[in-house]
């Protein structure tokens, strides 16, 4: 267990470094339409640049010895019910949430709904400003990914016919 606790930051950064290398060789069997193939910047472009900064970040980290964390630092605390636990597992449910909603409710809607119910558990406690700031983030990027021509489920089911296509 000691030698754990003392090469746990080594062991977390060949963790990454695996995990990116194994995103960036998945990244190769993202299918292409035949007319995409030969731009410079399709499907594959984003996770080939975010898997291959991952790999650098991870191989600087594994080089460059950096400061020695104190071996208290990785002792294990299980969180007790009152802490910050019950907010993480509330984030992480929203998260779970989330897809799900997309399909339910549309972009615009699941997205605001998400976010300003994040908020709300990471502590703002102005209501109206995580509601205002989640509708802007939410509007925005769908307004970017409609000029892109990228199709993102804007309303319910039942509201298809008045908002969208």
């Amino acid at each position: 267990m000691h030698y754990l606790k003392r090469h746990a930051p080594r062991i977390t950064v060949l963790a990454l470094l695996c995990v990116s290398a194994g995103y960036v060789w998945t990244t190769a069997s993202i299918p292409l339409d035949f007319w995409s193939e030969s731009e410079r910047f399709n499907a594959r472009s984003m996770p080939y640049l975010a898997g291959g900064a991952a790999c650098v970040v991870a191989l600087l980290l594994l080089i460059w010895p950096g400061a020695r964390p104190s071996l208290k630092a990785y002792d294990i605390a299980l969180p007790r019910p009152g802490t910050r636990a019950f907010g993480s597992l509330t984030l992480i449910s929203l998260m779970f949430l989330y897809p799900p909603g997309l399909e339910w409710l549309g972009f615009p809607l699941a997205t605001t709904v998400f976010l300003s119910a994040a908020f709300r558990v990471m502590g703002e406690r102005r209501w109206r400003r995580g509601i205002a700031v989640a509708v802007a983030l939410a509007g925005c990027f769908w307004f970017a990914m409609n000029a892109l021509g990228i199709h993102l489920e804007p309303a319910p089911w039942f509201l298809r016919g008045v908002v969208g296509d």
